[in-house]
């Protein structure tokens, strides 16, 4: 090598020594390399990479990456840290696929074993490949409080009441390592008020002096409604607006605006109150039990609700003022105070013990339910009406039967079985046949009430069809998950408490549906 190309190596090796990566390998770019100098460029070039990663200029860094990718003898990590890279720009497949390459590799262990379960858990929803890659590095890497925790909470997300050991043991091991962190904490609240509810309350409170979110209070109010404590519940429940991560259009516009919302202190007894409907449709027919009664506390009573429930709820209690949503916030009245729906059993103060109109409390003209037989076949049989999912909601919580777990009832012979599932979400109908679509009949939930009143029986999931069915007093079957909703305190009775005629059918461990159906086919056997 000549003397000026010795001079310009030294610079360009200088240059990335002071961190000025962009000269230096540019000036080795220019230069016919040797294998030693080959090497140091490499090495340079890999440690520009590796900063770029650093400072989140991950793009950049995989530029850097792919020209190391060029050369022979790249070291190992290079694999994991292009993994890295493209994880960071939304390229989550390829990303996994190198971490893969890397992990094959290699013959040590290494923590690249989580950054896969992470991918798996948090981007590629495979979260029985999360915990795999999460169950290889725990064997390694038990010190790292995350890394249990994340094994914990989706022990707990994919398997619920099954899996009980692996569950606790995780988790009591994050919460050993970090006993002050609020998310591991909360996980393990969670999974206890399951299946040890003396220790649940507990670690709840050790949560509440660990600057909970929101979120976290939240959580607490249905843990506390669930286990039948509803003073305290239902006001850790008003939390739900402030919640972290709630979609800006969660709630109604007037919900952003505290100013003449009711709270404790607030006398009404001549005042005039404005109830306005929250969420979904289930929540505003199970909360309008309480209208009546909060009329008699109030001078007046407005009463805001989803447009298609306007002609139920209105007929149903003919003496208030009742307002399909649309038409009050076109031309809203005069009012004192305003009070979300499902704050009522605070100001109603409701316990376990006094849940009012639980035989029914919605009431349909007669007349319309005579008209509406016209869609009813003439003959003697059993006529049963099924609903098997909810919202998208439902699905998070686990509570929709699989729709091809009801043939085996419509099947029954001196049955005929008409569905009222109005939503079709994940296309299921395919999958069943022999039943009667009545969805088309549909346009406001009073049609559905007069369907209803025509069957003989209801056979339905957690939705809005199961609390139409309960509040209009008509023999209901309720199917349950073994983990239900917050709001069903007691889902093993002989009946749902907050409705008598619904008979709770529950799962003995999660999702087992069909130990349900064999329950509900004796029981037709019995009213047949």
């Amino acid at each position: 090598m000549n003397i000026p190309d010795t001079v310009d190596l030294i610079i360009a090796d200088n240059y990335c020594k002071q961190g000025d990566y962009i000269s230096g390998l540019k000036k080795y770019e220019e230069l016919n390399l040797d294998e030693e100098n080959e090497k140091k460029y490499l090495i340079h070039l890999f440690q520009y990479a590796a900063y770029l990663t650093e400072n989140n200029k991950y793009l950049e860094a995989l530029v850097q990456f792919r020209k190391v990718l060029n050369r022979l003898e790249i070291p190992d990590i290079t694999y994991k840290n292009i993994g890295i890279c493209l994880d960071k720009i939304g390229e989550y497949k390829e990303a996994f696929n190198f971490y893969k390459l890397f992990l094959e590799n290699i013959n040590y262990p290494d923590e690249c074993l989580i950054l896969m379960g992470d991918l798996c858990a948090n981007k590629l929803n495979e979260k029985e490949l999360a915990i795999k890659y999460y169950e290889e590095a725990y064997k390694y890497f038990n010190q790292n409080y995350n890394l249990c925790n994340m094994l914990g909470h989706l022990y707990s997300t994919l398997y619920r009441d099954n899996e009980k050991e692996k569950q606790l043991k995780y988790l009591y091991r994050a919460y050993e390592l970090a006993p002050n962190n609020r998310i591991v904490v909360k996980n393990l609240s969670y999974v206890l008020g399951k299946f040890k509810m003396a220790e649940a309350d507990e670690m709840y409170d050790r949560l509440l002096h660990l600057n909970p979110t929101h979120s976290d209070l939240h959580a607490y109010g249905a843990y506390l409604v669930k286990t039948g404590r509803f003073h305290d519940g239902f006001r850790f429940l008003r939390h739900r607006f402030q919640k972290e991560d709630i979609p800006e259009d969660a709630f109604p516009p007037l919900f952003k605006h505290t100013e003449n919302q009711w709270n404790e202190n607030i006398d009404i007894s001549d005042k005039t109150m404005l109830i306005y409907c929250e969420q979904g449709f289930g929540d505003t027919i199970m909360f309008s039990r309480f209208i009546p009664y909060i009329r008699q506390m109030c001078e007046e009573l407005y009463v805001v609700v989803q447009d298609s429930l306007y002609e139920l709820i209105q007929e149903s209690f003919p003496e208030i003022h009742v307002f399909p949503r649309t038409q009050w916030e076109e031309n809203p009245l005069p009012y004192s105070y305003w009070i979300p729906m499902m704050d009522l059993p605070i100001l109603y103060g409701l316990t376990t013990e006094n849940i009012p109109l639980s035989e029914g409390y919605l009431i349909v003209p007669e007349e319309k339910i005579k008209a509406y037989k016209k869609n009813i076949n003439k003959n003697k049989k059993l006529k049963i009406g099924f609903a098997y999912e909810g919202t998208e909601s439902s699905k998070e919580t686990e509570r929709d039967i699989p729709a091809i777990e009801l043939q085996r009832i419509i099947d029954l012979p001196n049955v005929e079985c008409y569905s009222f599932q109005y939503d079709d979400i994940y296309n299921q109908k395919e999958n069943i046949h022999g039943f009667i679509e009545l969805n088309n009949t549909f346009n406001t939930w009073e049609d559905t009430a007069c369907a209803m009143k025509n069957m003989d029986l209801i056979i339905t999931t957690d939705n809005g069809v199961m609390n139409l069915a309960g509040a209009l007093g008509v023999k209901t079957f309720g199917l349950f998950n073994t983990i239900s909703e917050w709001r069903w305190f007691d889902t093993n009775g002989k009946d749902l408490k907050w409705y008598k005629s619904i008979t709770p059918i529950t799962c003995p461990h999660d999702g087992e549906w069909n130990i349900c159906i064999d329950t509900i086919i004796n029981k037709i056997k019995e009213i047949k």
